[in-house]
């Protein structure tokens, strides 16, 4: 539920490309699964395709750089 509400370029209110939703969603997982390095090389993955990701209560926060 949170993915889907946040689930676009916070920024610019525009969808993401479907890449970049399926890298978030390995993300989240990976939190969910206590996988904290896997969690932070997708962040710099995400940061490497020109996105900054925040963690909120209600979900991931992406926002192109």
């Amino acid at each position: 539920v949170g993915l889907e509400a946040h689930a676009f370029d916070a920024q610019l209110r525009q969808p993401l490309p479907d890449e970049i939703k399926k890298l978030v969603a390995e993300r989240e997982k990976a939190r969910r699964d206590q996988e904290w390095e896997k969690a932070d090389e997708i962040r710099n993955q995400l940061s490497d395709s020109g996105y900054e990701i925040g963690d909120s209560d209600a979900g991931p926060l992406v926002v192109r750089k």
